[in-house]
């Protein structure tokens, strides 16, 4: 019975693992969303389109870069917690 349990307690941190996976397209695009949308208004309204564009561009590029870096980072080391958590027995 105690590897019944040991099994049973480890899957549901597999399943947020195994979420958290499948939710980082949808973390980077709304991070470079916002970072474009940021970059957007760093360039004002008297700059010329094309200097609009390249902020923009910076903006969506730094910002998903960063939030990427972020989430894997966040779940990799969710990932290690939860094996040091898990039951020896």
């Amino acid at each position: 019975m105690d590897e019944g349990a040991a099994v049973g307690t480890a899957a549901p941190g597999r399943g947020r693992r195994v979420l958290g996976w499948l939710l980082t397209p949808g973390v980077v695009w709304a991070a470079a969303f916002v970072g474009g949308w940021l970059g957007a208004l760093l360039a004002g309204a008297g700059s010329s389109p094309e200097s609009g564009i390249r902020w923009m561009v910076a903006g969506g590029v730094a910002g998903g870069s960063v939030a990427l870096v972020f989430w894997v980072w966040r779940l990799t080391k969710a990932g290690r917690s939860t094996k040091s958590v898990s039951p020896t027995d």
